[in-house]
């Protein structure tokens, strides 16, 4: 499953280059290239379909690295699979903070 996992994340990546390519594409059709304050005119459905491929992947991969980790490690370094989940959530939390941050 997570080479599944990772197959969706590069179906993702795929969609959302295609996504990006279209929303260019609509900004130069329109005039809107050289002004960044401007709304391109689409709609935020375009971004689900990449959203959702990140979800399954990440379903995929991460709870079967879960499980690995957890049959694989001895109980005392079941810490580390405990470790890499936070890891992976402080870049988020930061970048979530930071965001909120700018706005004000």
């Amino acid at each position: 499953r997570v080479g599944a996992g990772m197959a969706t994340a590069c179906l993702a990546t795929v969609v959302a280059a295609l996504v990006e390519a279209r929303r260019l594409r609509v900004a130069r059709d329109t005039g809107l290239m050289d002004q960044p304050d401007v709304t391109v005119p689409m709609d935020v459905w375009w971004l689900v379909p990449q959203h959702v491929l990140v979800g399954v992947a990440e379903v995929l991969a991460v709870i079967e690295l879960k499980e690995f980790f957890y049959d694989q490690l001895a109980g005392e370094l079941h810490i580390i699979e405990l470790a890499v989940s936070l890891g992976s959530l402080c870049p988020k939390a930061i970048s979530s903070h930071q965001a909120t941050f700018q706005r004000k």
